[in-house]
């Protein structure tokens, strides 16, 4: 059984798959071995069958604030009757009449009902003094089930909780699409993952106990990754500095971050440069030193931007990617003010006007009627800036190759001044 534990701002609450055990020919069962659960403070429970057991333990050790859900999923084969065993109040006369023995041979069969889950929950409940809710689960075989399992996992649970997801006795594929519930539940239902555990029986040597491993971290990887691709396709700063922990690069990349959104490359780019200073002396982080390298090349490309007109076309090519047409045009005009200012090209004032004519054309709820066309669809209105962006970029090329051939025969002059004729 995987363990789902869920905790809601007025409280907490836990949740668990249940696995089947192990199969013996003839269908005899071998249940769960009994171990000792090493947690990766240095903890170690007591004998016990299931993580759940000793990570409700660890909670209230640690003084965290007690559960008041408990989630649990199985499917028609899991281990109800040893949950129950474990954590329930067998005492009570509902159980000694009967009720156990037909759960265990359901459990046997591998067709427990939705009922008899319900009193498993009713007893767990009485016995635990927190609310249980207990489901069935397919076991998710296909993706039809897979969907199913997540939208059950998903009910379960309420907007705001914090989750801390066991992941040690289900099947082996359920902990990747509890994973991938956890990325869902996250960004849908704004919930918190506490923790992420697997304890790792397989890893016992002997009597050793079954080192609990904490995989939360598998989470933030996964939060980097997209930051990553975002900056990447567009090199905007919006999402990375909720990710840094290191408070002068979080605050210069803030800094960097607003004065884009601003357009105001001349600030963007000295906040670039703080960014730079405070990347090579952050502290080390395991993320940051395995990104470090993609992070490093957004400030590089904003840094003194407000000086190199060629930089600020690569931050209009990265608005046109993220589809910020308005910055797209105003980053055009800068870096086109900035060049033609400095060339001689007819050709120069003429680009320049005609990004100039767009960039008003954005800036106005009612654009000029040469441009209706222009602004009729995405696709005119992406190849417009793409045009001119690519028109540019052959002005500096030229301005750049008429800067060396000036700056040859400067030397050259001054290689021959003196020389007898």
């Amino acid at each position: 059984m995987n363990l789902i534990l869920a905790v809601p701002r007025n409280g907490q609450s836990v949740g668990e798959f249940f696995g089947t055990g192990l199969i013996r020919a003839r269908s005899q069962r071998n249940d769960y071995f009994r171990v000792r659960y090493l947690f990766p403070d240095g903890w170690l429970s007591e004998e016990l069958t299931f993580c759940l057991a000793a990570l409700l333990t660890w909670l209230r050790i640690q003084g965290k604030e007690p559960p008041n859900r408990l989630v649990l999923l199985g499917t028609g084969g899991s281990l109800w009757d040893g949950i129950l065993a474990e954590l329930g109040d067998l005492s009570r006369p509902a159980l000694c009449g009967g009720f156990l023995p037909s759960l265990t041979a359901a459990v046997d069969r591998q067709d427990v009902t939705s009922e008899q889950v319900r009193l498993v929950a009713r007893n767990l409940e009485q016995k635990l003094a927190i609310e249980v809710r207990a489901h069935l689960i397919p076991r998710a075989q296909s993706q039809e089930d897979q969907l199913h399992l997540l939208r059950i996992i998903r009910q379960s649970l309420s907007p705001g909780d914090s989750l801390t997801l066991d992941v040690t006795h289900g099947y082996r594929h359920l902990p990747m699409l509890v994973l991938g519930a956890a990325r869902l539940i996250r960004r849908v239902d704004e919930s918190n993952i506490e923790n992420l555990f697997y304890a790792a029986l397989d890893m016992r040597q002997g009597g050793e106990p079954a080192p609990v491993i904490s995989l939360a971290w598998l989470l933030e990887l996964s939060e980097w990754a997209d930051v990553l691709r975002e900056l990447r396709v567009g090199g905007r700063l919006r999402a990375l500095p909720s990710l840094i922990k290191d408070r002068s690069l979080r605050q210069a990349l803030n800094d960097t971050g607003f004065y884009l959104a601003r357009n105001q490359v001349s600030r963007a780019g000295k906040a670039a440069m703080n960014c730079l200073k405070s990347l090579s002396a952050t502290q080390s982080d395991p993320l940051l030193d395995l990104t470090g390298p993609v992070i490093q090349q957004i400030p590089e490309g904003i840094a003194c931007c407000q000086r190199d007109p060629r930089r600020i076309l690569q931050l209009a090519r990265a608005a046109l990617k993220e589809g910020d047409y308005v910055s797209t045009a105003i980053l055009l005009n800068e870096a086109a003010i900035a060049q033609v200012g400095t060339s001689k090209f007819p050709e120069g004032d003429k680009l320049l006007a005609t990004i100039r004519h767009l960039r008003n054309g954005l800036a106005h709820a009612a654009p000029a009627r040469s441009l209706q066309g222009v602004l009729s669809s995405p696709a005119t209105l992406e190849q417009t800036p793409t045009h001119q962006a690519m028109s540019l970029e052959q002005i500096f090329l030229k301005s750049h190759k008429a800067n060396e051939g000036s700056a040859r025969n400067r030397l050259q002059r001054h290689s021959s001044f003196g020389r007898q004729p």
